[in-house]
């Protein structure tokens, strides 16, 4: 049978929700929790992309630092927020991976996070990992195919090949099974690093689950800003051809996902949010490259990050007014023109970077 042929340009899209992964939406983890994860697993061996651009290919670097520059709200990840007397509430960026170096908040981050007595996450799911994967398979009729295709009526015999290998390789979840998911669920197993991975099936905890951990033991109140359905919906929305595109490109990118993690943690940690954002446009199944791609972009910056953060602004609205709320959400939510925190300063509200 000839299968259809998906073009194998340079993708934005791959990119970006690689990027949205780690800091935007709450992972669907394919599988279960295991505690028998051998310790080298564990141990991730990425290299900073840029640090290395700085020397073999500067002008790569000084474009991407140029565009992450020209973004409002572009650096830091925790942001005071303020409406007159009202006890002030907090705007906290976030990554969804459980990279020790993510789990101590730092003194500043801790304070507020001590002085608020709501914690608001994308969605608080995350307390219970069981709990959170049963409610997904409920949601089947957004993580697979439901009229009795698969996957591989949109694959060449080639792609099938390097996506059914690279997922054996990651997950003990048969091809047959496997190729029933929906392209964004199968890229959600093969956008995080293998160390990452083995974290998870540890049961250690992502950052924004140890929030929600110490807020609930602490006796805040929990509040969702999203439900789990919203977020799976808005990735199924997407054309099937735009994340095979983007799954196929992670598939190709192979190892240099762990690289790519890294880059970002120690850009988070340094709070460089915008040239996160400004990084991953540059980034191909190839690596960073001087342009950046707009294929397909415009409707994923539109239903996974921009409408999101109008919603996630709707519902954080009435934790402003009575005060003292601590808002974690993913910290490619915060910059930009239609960042959260850019639209509560069109709202009133005083920003101020902590």
């Amino acid at each position: 049978m000839i299968k259809k042929i998906i073009s194998r340009k340079r993708n934005l899209v791959m990119a970006v929700a690689i990027g949205i992964g780690a800091m935007t939406i709450g992972a669907f983890a394919i599988g279960s929790q295991s505690s028998k994860v051998n310790a080298e697993a564990l141990i991730c061996t990425g290299e900073n992309l840029l640090t290395a651009l700085e020397t073999t290919d500067p002008d790569i670097v000084k474009t991407i630092a140029d565009k992450a520059a020209a973004l409002t709200h572009g650096d830091g990840i925790l942001w005071q927020i303020t409406n007159g007397d009202t006890q002030p509430s907090y705007v906290f960026g976030t990554m969804h991976i459980s990279d020790p170096r993510l789990i101590d908040l730092g003194p500043k981050t801790q304070k507020a996070f001590d002085a608020s007595h709501t914690l608001a996450l994308e969605i608080t799911d995350v307390v219970d990992p069981q709990k959170m994967k049963e409610k997904a398979a409920s949601l089947a009729q957004y993580t697979l195919y439901s009229d009795g295709s698969d996957i591989t009526a949109h694959l060449t015999d080639q792609q099938e090949k390097e996506i059914s290998e690279a997922l054996s390789e990651r997950l003990p979840l048969p091809w047959f099974v496997a190729k029933r998911l929906k392209p964004w669920a199968l890229m959600g197993a093969l956008s995080v690093p293998a160390c990452e991975q083995a974290r998870k099936e540890a049961g250690q905890p992502f950052l924004d689950q140890s929030l929600a951990l110490e807020a609930q033991a602490a006796g805040k109140k929990l509040v969702s800003l999203e439900t789990m359905e919203s977020q799976m919906k808005a990735m199924s929305s997407l054309p099937d051809a735009t994340m095979i595109k983007a799954l196929h490109d992670t598939t190709r990118m192979g190892k240099r996902i762990d690289d790519v993690f890294e880059t970002m943690i120690q850009l988070y940690e340094q709070e460089k949010i915008a040239l996160v954002w400004a990084m991953m446009k540059h980034m191909t199944a190839d690596g960073l490259q001087p342009t950046e791609d707009q294929s397909d972009y415009a409707a994923f910056q539109r239903e996974i990050v921009d409408k999101r953060n109008v919603s996630m602004v709707e519902n954080s609205i009435p934790l402003i007014e009575k005060g003292g709320a601590f808002i974690a959400v993913g910290a490619l939510h915060l910059p930009g023109e239609m960042g959260i925190l850019n639209i509560l300063a069109q709202k009133g509200y005083t920003i101020r970077r902590m």
